[in-house]
């Protein structure tokens, strides 16, 4: 990877990053949706600038079932936007998520530089000398999937939920390919289908609930009724 290509890497993660944060933090979910296909681009972009500047031609197939997805989870009958446009919005959404992202940011930054330093381009493998370098595009793989496991802890509205589901996964398959961009196997496809299969169950659930109980907040779906109406 060139110099130029792990800029632009970086560039892009840390959009994606940012476009993740804001699809949590909106409340309006529709507007959450459009952020969510933001950030999904990005991926994107990072996959074929790694096909480009890394000689690693795979990726494009990579980035191809990746738009695929981009299009179908929050466009397809059933998927975001469609549930976005049947469910209360997130009317009692915080900033918990997000603080906590903060934290997790600092926190890491500050490991890596006690015990190592941060690089744009490490030598040789990205994580064969860990205890010397780390790649700043491998931090920001590991960071977005910290951000998608903080929001499905701290989350309550369950089409956050799916969001923050589907921004674990992302970082995932993101730091898969900063560690190994040469690697591929069916295994990452059969993850994306299987975490597509449970994205949309989570959203039919979510419709099912909203339209029974008239929200889909976890915490008051699992409220005592009279608490719940407290709340309300």
């Amino acid at each position: 990877m060139t110099t130029e290509g792990a800029l632009l890497v970086f560039v892009l993660s840390i959009s994606a990053i940012v476009f993740a944060v804001f699809a949590i933090e909106t409340r309006a979910l529709v507007k959450s949706t459009y952020w969510y296909v933001a950030h999904s681009c990005c991926l994107i972009f990072i996959y074929v600038t790694y096909a480009i500047y890394a000689n690693t031609p795979y990726l494009f197939i990579w980035a191809g079932l990746c738009g695929v997805n981009t299009w179908i989870l929050p466009f397809l009958v059933g998927g975001l936007r469609y549930t976005a446009k049947r469910i209360p919005r997130d009317d009692r959404a915080t900033r918990l998520p997000t603080a906590i992202f903060g934290a997790t940011v600092v926190a890491a930054i500050a490991a890596v530089l006690m015990y190592s330093r941060l690089t744009l381009v490490p030598s040789g493998s990205p994580i064969e000398h860990l205890d010397r370098e780390i790649g700043v595009n491998l931090l920001a793989g590991l960071l977005l999937f910290a951000y998608g496991i903080i929001v499905l802890l701290t989350q309550r509205h369950l089409f956050k939920l799916a969001v923050g589901l589907l921004v674990m996964t992302a970082g995932a398959h993101l730091t898969l390919v900063q560690m190994a961009p040469g690697f591929f196997t069916m295994v990452e496809i059969e993850v994306l289908t299987k975490v597509m299969g449970t994205v949309f169950a989570m959203l039919y659930a979510a419709r099912l609930l909203a339209e029974r109980f008239l929200t889909a907040d976890t915490s008051l779906l699992l409220a005592e009724p009279g608490e719940a109406r407290h709340d309300h």
